[in-house]
C-alpha cells in the first residue's frame, strides 16, 4: 500500500495539538499554494531520518530507496508541510522510521489514511489508533509468523486469527441460510448478530471483507406488513467500507503488520463500538441512524434500509424520529424499494406515528 505521511512544525502552526481532532483542524487549514520559507526543521527532521536508515536500523533496500532524496527534498520545500512518501511494503517500519525522526527535532507526524496524529512527546492521538499503532509496532518487532504470498496460505492464517476473536467475542459456528453462506452469530435476546467473511487477492497483496447482518424480529414483523421487498435481516455492514476512517487503511492488506492492525481494527471498532453497542432496540437504533459518521459512514448505509431504519428509531423512541421521517422522504433513492415507496412509504410512516408504541 503506498501512501505518505505528512510532517509540519508546531511553532508555525497552531502549537502542540492534545487531540486529534484539534490536529485534523490544524492540517486542514493548510494551503498548498502559500510558501512560508525553507524549515531549518525539516532539514534536521529529513538529516535524522537518513541516519536512523543508515546507521540504527536493518531495513531492506526498498526503506532505503523510498526515503532517498528526501533531504534534498527537504532543502527545497518552501511550504508549511512536507510530505513524505512512505515504502509500498513496509509501512509500519516506514511510519516508525519517520515517527521517531519528527519527535527528535519537535515535529508533527500526521497519517491521513490512518487518521492519527504522532505527538513530540511519543504519545498517539486518537487513544483507539495509539493501541492499534502499538499492537502493530510490536508485531512488527516480534512477528509470529511469515507473511504468506499465496492466497490459500494466507485465508488459513486469517481464519485462525478470525476464529480466535469471534471465540472471545461469544460467537459460534453458524450457517447464514438467508444469505448462503457459513459464519458466526451470537445473541442477545431479539437481536441475532451473525458475522461472514470472504478474502480476495494474492502475491502477499490481499483484500479482507467482513459482512455483518443483524437480525431484529420485532422490526420484520413491521416491516413485512408492508410491501417491501423481503428481508430476512433488517441491517447489515460491510467492513472496513461502511467505517468512515478505516476504509482507505484497509483497503488491501500488505504485510503481516498490517494484518494485526486489521485484527485490532475488527476488535476495538467492530465490536467493542459497533455490535457489543447493538445488543437492543436503543443500541440498533444508534447503529442503524448515527448523528455522526464517527465511525459508520452514513452515506455508506445502504439505501434499502430506509424502513427498518425508521422502524427501528420508533421503537426506539428517537427523539429525532419525526426528522428522520423528514429526511428519508427526500430520499431520491430506495435501491430495491424504489417501486414500493411511493405507496408502501406513507402507510408505514403514519403506521409508526399512529400504531406503534416504542419498547422499554
Amino acid at each position: 500500500m503506498s501512501s505518505a505521511i505528512n510532517i509540519w512544525d508546531p511553532a508555525y502552526a497552531g502549537g502542540i495539538p492534545q487531540t486529534f481532532e484539534q490536529a485534523d483542524a490544524i492540517f486542514q487549514k493548510f494551503d498548498s499554494n502559500e510558501l512560508v520559507g525553507v524549515n531549518p526543521k525539516f532539514i534536521q527532521f529529513a538529516e535524522a531520518v537518513k541516519r536512523i536508515v543508515a546507521t540504527e536500523l536493518d531495513v531492506q533496500e526498498e526503506i532505503q530507496d523510498s526515503f532517498d532524496g528526501l533531504v534534498t527534498a527537504s532543502q527545497r520545500n518552501q511550504m508549511a508541510l512536507l510530505r513524505v512518501g512512505l515504502p509500498n511494503d513496509a509501512r509500519v517500519l516506514g511510519i516508525e522510521i519517520v515517527v521517531r525522526a519528527a519527535a527528535e527535532t519537535g515535529l508533527i507526524a500526521f497519517d491521513e489514511s490512518m487518521c492519527a496524529v504522532f505527538l513530540p512527546d511519543g504519545s498517539v492521538q486518537p487513544p483507539d489508533k495509539a493501541e492499534m499503532w502499538f499492537g502493530a509496532l510490536d508485531y512488527m518487532r516480534n512477528p509470529e509468523e511469515e507473511y504468506p504470498f499465496k492466497i490459500n496460505d494466507f485465508k488459513k492464517l486469517f481464519l485462525s486469527k478470525i476464529v480466535q476473536l469471534v471465540e472471545k467475542n461469544g460467537m459460534t459456528k453458524a450457517k447464514l441460510a438467508f444469505v448462503n453462506s457459513k459464519g458466526y452469530c451470537r445473541q442477545f435476546g431479539n437481536v441475532t448478530q451473525y458475522l461472514s467473511t470472504d478474502v480476495e487477492g494474492g502475491g502477499g497483496v490481499y483484500r479482507i471483507k467482513i459482512y455483518i447482518y443483524i437480525l431484529f424480529e420485532p422490526i420484520n414483523e413491521i416491516y413485512k406488513q408492508f410491501s417491501f421487498m423481503p428481508s430476512e435481516y433488517v441491517f447489515d455492514l460491510l467492513i472496513p467500507e461502511n467505517l468512515n476512517h478505516y476504509r482507505d487503511q484497509f483497503r488491501n492488506i500488505c504485510s503481516a503488520e498490517e494484518l494485526a492492525s486489521f485484527m485490532q481494527m475488527l476488535e476495538q471498532v467492530v465490536f467493542s463500538k459497533t455490535l457489543d453497542v447493538a445488543k437492543d432496540i436503543q443500541g440498533l437504533d444508534q447503529l442503524m441512524n448515527p448523528e455522526s459518521d464517527e465511525i459508520i459512514e452514513r452515506r455508506k448505509i445502504s439505501i434499502f434500509y430506509y424502513p427498518q431504519r425508521l422502524i427501528a428509531a420508533c421503537l426506539a423512541d428517537n427523539p429525532r424520529f419525526e426528522q428522520l421521517v423528514e429526511e428519508y422522504s427526500h430520499a431520491n433513492d430506495f435501491g430495491a424499494n424504489n417501486r414500493h415507496k411511493e405507496t408502501e412509504w406513507p402507510k408505514l410512516v403514519q403506521y409508526l406515528r399512529d400504531e406503534v408504541k416504542p419498547i422499554v
